[in-house]
C-alpha cells in the first residue's frame, strides 16, 4: 500500500472508532446531517463533532446532495413509529456503508497490481456497518437479506463496469442495468427504515422509487465525467457507443484508441447525452407517480425534486451546446 493510503486509512480507522451512538447523542440533527455527510464526502479523514463552521447554504446543498446520510433524518416523518435513536443508528450504518462502497469505488477505477489488498484493508467500514445495524436488527431480520442482495448488485455492477473493453458491446438497457447497480446502495434507508416501521411489504416499492431516483445522478455523472472516465479506462455507454461507430471503429479494431478532443467532438455533435436525460427523465416520472399510492409525502417531495434535477440539467446542456455553436465560425 502507498503511504497516502495508509495515513487516509489511520485516520479513517481513528474515526470510525467515534462513529457510535454514544457519541452523537447530543448533537442536533440539523448539524448531525452535515457531519455525517462531511466524513464520507473526505473519504473518512474528517470527523468533526464540533463544528467549527456553519456550512453556507450552497455547501449546504452539495452535502446533502452527494450523501446518502442525509437521507434517514429528511425521510423519517413517512415512518413515524421510528424513534430519534433509531433514525441516528440508522443513519450511521448507512454512512460507513456509503463510505466503504464509495471507497472501493476509487480502487477499483484506479485497478493497479495492490488494490486487493487495498480493498481488505477497508473490511473496518464494513464490519462497522454490521455492527451498528446489528443493534437495530436481528439476524433473522429481513434487513439483512436486502442488505445482502445489495452488496452483490453492486459487486457485480463494479466489476462488470472495470472489465469493459473499448470493444465491448453495451445496449442502452445493459447500461442501464448496470446504473442500478451502482445506486443499489442507496436502498439501505428504505429497507431499514420500512422494517422498523414494521412494513416489511414496501420494501420492494421504496427500493424501485430509490433506484429510479439516483439513476439520474449516475447518468450525469457518467456525462460530467466523461473526459475523466475516458482517460481511466473506464468505459461508460457513451464511449462505447461513439468508439463502435465510424471513423472511430477502425482505429479500435487496429488496437489504437481516438484523440479524446476528436471524441470529444462527436459527443458534442451527437444526441447521446439528451437521450440519457430523456431516460433520466423517463425514470423520475415513474418513480413520483408510483411512490404517490404509498402516503409517503417525503418520499413524493423527493421525486419531483428529481424531476425538476433532470429538467434543469437537460436545459443547461441545450443552453450550453448551443453557446458552442453560436462561436463557431460557419
Amino acid at each position: 500500500m502507498n503511504d497516502e493510503f495508509d495515513v487516509q486509512l489511520d485516520s479513517l480507522l481513528d474515526n470510525l472508532a467515534r462513529l457510535i451512538p454514544e457519541q452523537i447523542a447530543f448533537i442536533p440533527r440539523s448539524e448531525l446531517e452535515f457531519i455525517l455527510s462531511d466524513f464520507v464526502i473526505s473519504g473518512g479523514r474528517r470527523l468533526r463533532l464540533d463544528m467549527e463552521q456553519w456550512p453556507t447554504p450552497e455547501e449546504q446543498e452539495a452535502l446533502r446532495r452527494f450523501s446518502n446520510s442525509w437521507w434517514p433524518f429528511f425521510v423519517a416523518p413517512d415512518f413515524p413509529n421510528v424513534t430519534e435513536d433509531q433514525i441516528r443508528t440508522l443513519a450511521l450504518a448507512t454512512t460507513c456503508f456509503h463510505l466503504y462502497t464509495a471507497l472501493v469505488d476509487q480502487i477499483v477505477d484506479k485497478a493497479n497490481t495492490c488494490s486487493a489488498e487495498l480493498i481488505l484493508a477497508l473490511s473496518p467500514i464494513l464490519e462497522h456497518w454490521f455492527q451498528l445495524s446489528a443493534v437495530l436488527f436481528d439476524r433473522h431480520s429481513s434487513y439483512w437479506i436486502y442488505a445482502r442482495q445489495i452488496q452483490a448488485r453492486l459487486s457485480r455492477a463494479m466489476r462488470d463496469e472495470r472489465l469493459r473493453q473499448p470493444t465491448t458491446t453495451l445496449t442502452l438497457e445493459a447500461y442501464l442495468e448496470s446504473c442500478r447497480g451502482r445506486v443499489a446502495f442507496t436502498c439501505v434507508n428504505a429497507i431499514g427504515l420500512a422494517t422498523l416501521e414494521g412494513q416489511i411489504e414496501h420494501i420492494p416499492h421504496l427500493c424501485d422509487f430509490w433506484t429510479r431516483v439516483s439513476l439520474s445522478a449516475v447518468i450525469h455523472d457518467d456525462i460530467c465525467d466523461w473526459m475523466e472516465d475516458y482517460c481511466d479506462k473506464r468505459y461508460s455507454y457513451l464511449h462505447l457507443q461513439l468508439l463502435a461507430s465510424p471513423p472511430f471503429r477502425a482505429e479500435v479494431l487496429a488496437g489504437t484508441l481516438p484523440d479524446i478532443t476528436e471524441l470529444g467532438i462527436a459527443l458534442f455533435l451527437s444526441d447521446l447525452a439528451e437521450t440519457l436525460y430523456g431516460v433520466a427523465d423517463t425514470e423520475a416520472q415513474r418513480a413520483y407517480s408510483d411512490i404517490i399510492g404509498y402516503g409517503y409525502q417525503r418520499h413524493r417531495e423527493i421525486g419531483r425534486r428529481a424531476l425538476d434535477r433532470v429538467e434543469s440539467r437537460r436545459m443547461a446542456l441545450m443552453e450550453r451546446k448551443m453557446r458552442l455553436f453560436l462561436t463557431i465560425d460557419l
